[in-house]
């Protein structure tokens, strides 16, 4: 998932998008298969990584996306994890199926030790952090200034 919540759902209420419908049937399914003792097959929900200026202000669409990751993380039931382009999509799923076949699956509610963020998010408050110390250190130079005058 990225930006957009996905298609307006009209005939499949009470979902607003039919992304929504389907990943509700399919944990409706895995939740059964569980309570029932058989092999459920996992669900994995992938997140694209979201700039921070658009974090800050999301719209809608991008806030129904973000909305829906939180009530995942909520929950503890879905694995879920961010990825930043294509190649990194197909990498986190190649390494999340073979982890599946081997068994090697964390369950979804494990605990999670830390957070990752994306080195480009990382650099990017890093920069934003940096030039609001100079804005900072300018308005005081000002300051001590204009008390001088």
């Amino acid at each position: 998932m990225y930006r957009r919540w996905g298609q307006a759902a009209p005939d499949a209420q009470p979902y607003s998008s039919y992304t929504e419908e389907e990943f509700h049937r399919a944990f409706a399914r895995w939740q059964k298969k569980r309570r029932g003792k058989r092999q459920a097959p996992e669900i994995f929900v992938f997140f694209k990584h979201i700039d921070a200026a658009s974090m800050a202000d999301p719209g809608p669409q991008l806030q129904k996306v973000l909305d829906f990751r939180k009530s995942l993380e909520e929950s503890r039931q879905v694995l879920y994890h961010g990825f930043a382009n294509e190649a990194e999509f197909k990498a986190e799923v190649d390494r999340h199926l073979r982890a599946f076949a081997k068994g090697e699956l964390p369950p979804a509610n494990a605990p999670r030790d830390k957070v990752l963020l994306p080195l480009a998010v990382l650099a990017e408050v890093q920069k934003e952090k940096a030039e609001k110390e100079q804005a900072l250190a300018r308005a005081e130079r000002g300051h001590k200034l204009a008390a001088l005058a």
